[in-house]
């Protein structure tokens, strides 16, 4: 009786999110969840997972999830979780924290703070990777993934699409895991043909479709800083993979821009990674969908498919 008490304390105290913490991004400051100090020297630390929530900025749910599998897994030491919690006009803030819009989808498509540093979202997972990839502060780290699900998805997609900084790292292997976003950027004027998996079209709409973050024109300052092609080039032959969960099939955005990829997120993902097989067949990403899973991060990342992807 006393063995199993302790058992359920432990896994009580386990069950608990951590309080928040404040990283200096120069000079700013980000609110994040995180297993270990990301200012401090850690030789055991060898793989970062970097997790980025959904719409509703509840990093550490997030946090907890990825935690969570790397604590059963017996990675816990080894692997530093992150989970970062971008703020949005109107939010509880300290002094000198990024704030973002709370429309228009600024942090989940990497545009400028609305505070005087104008920082995009993705110069924050930059400065997180500069970070991680501190040899002074992580000795033995090889592995960054960086991921996120719903509006993290999105951020993620569009994120491994225009950053460099990966280019800046030859000795770290990176992995970006997008999960059931609602929409991607894609990289060029044709779309999916209801009904017809596989074939492409211009489609004759009069909304805006290929402007981004659907697509990419008029890319917003982070996006446009470097050649279009040149970024292309780079994205397809990144480690990408869509986690599709497979009843990822109820509400989602149905506007004019967002229909053209499709009825649902699943089939959007599905449409995205054929896109991308058509018209980019050396593309080393690749798609690993999850049955019985819908928009649910906590299903998704705790999946047996989720935890592969993740953690090996």
């Amino acid at each position: 009786m006393y063995k199993l008490l302790l058992l359920i304390l432990s896994l009580s105290a386990f069950s608990q999110i951590p309080d928040p913490t404040y990283i200096g991004l120069e000079n700013n400051k980000l609110m994040a969840f995180q297993s270990h100090d990301i200012d401090a020297v850690n030789s055991d630390i060898e793989k970062a997972i970097i997790t980025i929530h959904g719409s509703t900025r509840n990093g550490g749910t997030y946090y907890k999830s990825v935690a969570r599998m790397a604590k059963r897994l017996g990675l816990d030491k080894s692997t530093f979780v992150l989970s970062p919690n971008f703020k949005e006009r109107g939010d509880s803030v300290i002094s000198g924290e990024l704030i973002y819009n709370a429309w228009g989808f600024d942090w989940w498509v990497g545009n400028n703070s609305i505070d005087n540093s104008n920082t995009s979202s993705f110069k924050v997972i930059d400065l997180l990777v500069e970070k991680f990839a501190d040899k002074t502060k992580f000795p033995n780290l090889t592995s960054i993934v960086i991921t996120g699900h719903s509006a993290g998805g999105h951020l993620t997609q569009r994120y491994a699409l225009g950053s460099v900084i990966e280019n800046k790292y030859s000795n770290i292997k990176f992995k970006y895991v997008v999960a059931n976003p609602g929409t991607y950027a894609y990289l060029n004027k044709f779309r999916p043909v209801a009904g017809h998996r596989g074939q492409f079209q211009i489609p004759k709409v009069r909304c805006a479709y290929n402007n981004y973050k659907y697509g990419m024109d008029k890319r917003n300052q982070y996006m446009k800083k470097y050649n279009l092609n040149s970024m292309i080039e780079k994205f397809i032959s990144r480690d990408v993979v869509y986690l599709l969960g497979e009843d990822d099939i109820g509400d989602v955005e149905q506007t004019c821009e967002a229909q053209v990829q499709g009825p649902n997120r699943f089939l959007r993902g599905v449409n995205f990674k054929s896109h991308l097989d058509k018209f980019y067949p050396q593309n080393s990403h690749s798609l690993v969908s999850v049955p019985n899973v819908g928009h649910t991060q906590y299903g998704m990342y705790t999946s047996e498919r989720g935890t592969e992807v993740l953690f090996y």
